[in-house]
C-alpha cells in the first residue's frame, strides 16, 4: 500500500476501518494474499489494530531528516499458490 491516509477531520469515524475492509476484500477478490506498508510511528497502532505486524522498523531519510517507521504485514486468505506484493 501507499499513501494510506484519513482527514483528520475524519479520524475516529470509522472511515480508515472502512477503507482498510474495502482494500482487504479487493486484494482478497484478486487473490492477494499479503499486503505491506512503510508506516509512520503515528499510524502504527491503527495497522496493529487491523491486523498488520512490524516486520522491520526502519529509519529513511528524506529531505535531510531522519525519520523513523516500521514495515508492516498483513497475511489474507491463502487458498491460493501465488503471493503477491500490493
Amino acid at each position: 500500500m501507499d499513501q494510506f491516509f484519513v482527514a483528520p477531520t475524519c479520524a475516529g469515524q470509522g472511515v480508515g476501518r472502512a477503507l482498510m475492509a474495502h482494500l482487504q476484500a479487493q486484494a482478497t477478490a484478486r487473490n492477494i494474499t499479503r499486503l505491506w506498508a512503510h508506516v509512520s510511528l503515528a499510524a502504527e497502532a491503527f495497522f496493529a489494530a487491523q491486523g498488520f505486524v512490524v516486520e522491520q522498523r526502519q529509519e529513511v531519510q528524506r529531505a535531510g531528516q531522519v525519520l523513523c517507521n516500521a514495515r508492516m504485514a498483513k497475511m489474507l486468505g491463502t487458498t491460493t499458490k501465488n503471493h503477491q506484493k500490493s
